[in-house]
Parts: structure tokens; sequence; C-alpha cells
């Protein structure tokens, strides 16, 4: 039996969500120019975040503690994130986005802060698991 899919993150339904609102707008006959080029930035921008995320959801369900090529996997996908928020806080917006940019920068924060916790849960993990493994001197009831 497979395991169930735990329910998405409240960031990605976020995410999902401002993503919406983008398809929206980009379909208006906006001419090709800043605010053209900031809206497909921003799609692209999401549709990728959003596929890492899964990817990183894959993984999780997937938890192998102690697996290295597990954690490799867990980790690339954790360095991905960090440079699509990296990239995303470079981008200065048409005026007529900026507050939607900081909606989506303030998204891509939360995300940043669910890096870190998660980055802390497998550092504690692999110390769990490397003190559980670390043989342990015979005591004198042994004997």
């Amino acid at each position: 039996m497979q395991a169930k899919r735990p329910p998405y993150p409240r960031s990605l339904h976020r995410l999902a969500a401002l993503l919406g609102v983008l398809l929206l707008l980009a379909a208006c006959a906006l001419p090709f120019n800043e605010e053209r080029r900031y809206l497909s930035m921003i799609v692209t921008h999401a549709r990728s975040t959003a596929q890492i995320l899964q990817e990183l959801q894959t993984l999780t369900t997937q938890a192998n503690l102690g697996d290295r090529v597990w954690e490799t996997n867990v980790n690339g996908q954790l360095a991905a994130l960090e440079l699509q928020i990296a990239e995303i806080r470079t981008v200065t917006p048409p005026a007529q986005f900026a507050s939607f940019h900081q909606r989506y920068l303030d998204t891509m924060n939360t995300l940043e802060q669910g890096i870190s916790l998660y980055s802390q849960a497998m550092a504690l993990q692999q110390s769990a698991i490397a003190r559980c493994l670390r043989p342990h001197p015979a005591s004198p009831a042994d004997n």
C-alpha cells in the first residue's frame, strides 16, 4: 500500500494563487513592455519554484533516514530553492506591480524559513543516527 501524500503546505497554496492571478493578468492585452516582461518572468519563476517544491515533497514522502543519496537529493532541492529565492530578490518590479512583488517576496521569505527548519531537522536527524550507531563502551554490568 502506498503512503498517503501529505497535504500541500500553505505557502504552496499561496504560490499557486499568486500564479493564477499572474496568469489572469498576463491574459490581458498588455503590450510587450516592462510589465509584460515582468509578468512573464514571475510566471516562469513561480512555475520553477513550484516544481522544486513538488520534488521536495516527493522526496519527503520517501524519506530514508541515513541514506546519503536521499540526503544529497534533498539538499540539492533545498539549494535550488535558495537560488530561486536569491534570484527573485534581485528583481526590481514595474511600479504597478510593486505591492504584488512584495507579497511574492514575503512568500519567498516564508519558504526560506522552511528551508532553514528543514535543514535543521536533517542535521538533528543525522546527529541522532550518529549517536545511535556510535559504539558504547562496555559497562561493568555487561561483564
